[in-house]
């Protein structure tokens, strides 16, 4: 008789998770609607420099444009003559977003010209051009320690910025010891930061 009390109590001892799950998933589902990604475009230029240079909000579709004058869009290099099918088809995954080209400085300004035409006639109507503002500002974002390193051995950063509301304050000491302490390594680096100057 006792034995079957305890199987009738085990039996009626359940714990329902499908509610909690439901809100998991409509949590989920509203960030990823929400959520815009920005597209980079997938090759490393040496822009040009700019005093009256301002930073973009919302510069969601990125093209670069290197010193042999490839056009990169999304991390793949584009022919020119489908820059405008490229920026027409990310433009529609996000009507907000504006166009930004990461011109080379030694990028020939005929092609810089057809990609900023392209991309109005992609219905796109605000393009801008990047630029550095302060010629000897590299500033890093670091949100480890790791970024940190890297930032400083590989860009030799001369500052650090961090996320107020994203980095706990012991994450954040470590992240300016290891910044602080990293010497910058040179070599190759040093001659891609040559390009710069």
């Amino acid at each position: 008789m006792r034995r079957k009390r305890l199987q009738d109590v085990e039996e009626e001892i359940d714990l329902n998770i499908t509610p909690m799950l439901d809100v998991v998933f409509i949590i989920l589902i509203f960030f990823v609607v929400s959520t815009s990604f920005v597209k980079e475009s997938g090759v490393d230029v040496s822009r040009p420099d700019a005093s009256t240079s301002e930073r973009k909000q919302r510069g969601n579709i990125m093209i670069g444009i290197t010193a042999d004058d490839a056009v990169w869009i999304d991390r793949r290099q584009v022919d020119i003559r489908a820059v405008r099918a490229n920026i027409e088809r990310l433009h529609a995954e996000n009507p907000e977003g504006a166009v930004v080209i990461q011109a080379d400085r030694d990028a020939r300004t005929g092609v810089l010209v057809q990609v900023i035409d392209q991309s109005r006639q992609a219905g796109v109507s605000d393009v801008s051009i990047a630029a550095n503002r302060h010629k000897e500002i590299r500033a890093a974002l670091c949100h480890e320690a790791f970024t940190a390193r890297m930032s400083r051995e590989h860009n030799n950063s001369n500052v650090l910025c961090l996320g107020g509301r994203v980095i706990g304050s012991e994450i954040a000491l470590d992240i300016v010891k290891t910044w602080v302490e990293t010497e910058f390594a040179g070599g190759r680096h040093q001659r891609r930061l040559d390009m710069f100057s």
